[in-house]
């Protein structure tokens, strides 16, 4: 069974839960840790959790520029991580859809088949498992 590592922020971690669990009906294991804060992270903790995963994937309803998944990609950079990293989020650009959060997410691809289809075409790591 493939592992990946998925970090996300509080109000999106039911997402993260979801994505794990549709996942895993495609035999794909997948961590969550919630991140409750974005600064300061603790590096430590966080290199010693990823040890071994061959793919991470960091989920924030926010704008990906200078997010929870830029600052773990300095962090990979600064480490010498090569571990492929996909981040997913909403892209640096004004939002002008009108609803609540699950519209937005729709609108966006952050809603969990949303998500899904980012992994499957993005994650090098779970290609295999995705051409099944």
């Amino acid at each position: 069974m493939e592992k990946t590592f998925v970090l996300s922020q509080p109000e999106y971690g039911h997402q993260a839960l979801e994505v794990a669990s549709e996942l895993e009906k495609e035999g794909i294991s997948a961590k969550i840790v919630d991140l409750h804060r974005l600064k300061p992270i603790n590096k430590d903790l966080l290199l010693e959790s990823i040890q071994g995963c061959p793919q991470i994937i960091t989920m924030e309803e926010h704008l990906l520029a200078g997010g929870m998944g830029s600052a773990i990609a300095e962090i990979f950079v600064d480490e010498g991580i090569t571990t492929p990293l996909l981040r997913i989020g909403q892209d640096d650009k004004f939002v002008f859809e009108l609803g609540g959060r699950k519209a937005i997410w729709e609108a966006h691809g952050l809603d969990v088949a949303g998500i899904l289809k980012q992994i499957m075409n993005k994650c090098t790591a779970l290609a295999p498992v995705a051409q099944k």
